[in-house]
């Protein structure tokens, strides 16, 4: 063993090789958690999961709104006014279900007969009675 000053050259060699590879093993670490950041940034960014996208019409709104609302309404029975062809107003009385598949309500009545109907067509719905003659419907506006 040669000594010079205390320390034996493989001391010396193997402290120099420690001092000098801790910089260059930082580096080589540092890129490695960079360049894996930005594939897994690139990644989520430019190739996107399938995402669904439900965008109702108004009348779909429209009728799940009645729907909601019929849930809603405590006491029976249930009065549904509704335009008929454009022309009339008619009542239905004693509705026992209502549903909605899109645009439309499928009104079921306490005597089971099952009516479907345009939400958009729809004037009323109420637990207060309507006057039970037709009414003419008011004039489409211009």
């Amino acid at each position: 063993m040669d000594r010079e000053g205390g320390v034996s050259t493989f001391n010396q060699t193997f402290l120099i090789t420690i001092i000098m590879t801790k910089p260059i093993l930082l580096c080589v670490t540092l890129l490695a958690c960079v360049a894996g950041l930005s594939d897994a940034t690139a990644q989520s960014g430019s190739n996107p999961s399938n995402v669904t996208v439900i965008q109702r019409s108004e009348g779909e709104t429209l009728a799940k709104g009645y729907v909601d609302a019929f849930k809603l309404i405590p006491s029976k029975p249930v009065f549904l006014t509704y335009e008929h062809r454009g022309q009339e107003l008619r009542v239905l009385s004693g509705i026992r279900d209502l549903k909605s598949t899109g645009a439309t309500l499928i009104v079921t009545t306490e005597r089971g007969t099952t009516i479907v109907i345009a939400a958009a067509n729809v004037v009323s719905l109420t637990d207060e009675r309507p006057p039970t003659a037709s009414v003419p419907a008011a004039p489409p506006a211009p």
